[in-house]
């Protein structure tokens, strides 16, 4: 089984720059991803989080770039950050 998938220069649709998972996915972008069109259209990096890990246990991290997508994975025990690098 597959928890955390790293996709560099996804497929989006052309009208709103968002790409697409199905139902055991949550799809992760760049901070920058929502901050204008042209940001949106420049995304190069993004993330599926699989739906059985709760969105407790993890959240995305700001980081100042389209080509850069990262999250927080959070336990009792420890913190462990992951990040997709163009």
């Amino acid at each position: 089984d597959v928890d955390i998938v790293a996709i560099q220069e996804p497929w989006k649709y052309s009208d709103n720059h968002r790409s697409f998972a199905n139902h055991r996915w949550r799809v992760v972008y760049p901070t920058t991803h929502h901050d204008s069109d042209r940001e949106a259209a420049a995304t190069r990096s993004i993330m599926f989080v699989n739906v059985a890990i709760s969105t407790n246990s993890w959240a995305p991290l700001a980081v100042d770039s389209p080509d850069v997508t990262a999250i927080e994975i959070r336990s009792r025990a420890r913190c462990v950050c992951i990040f997709n690098i163009y």
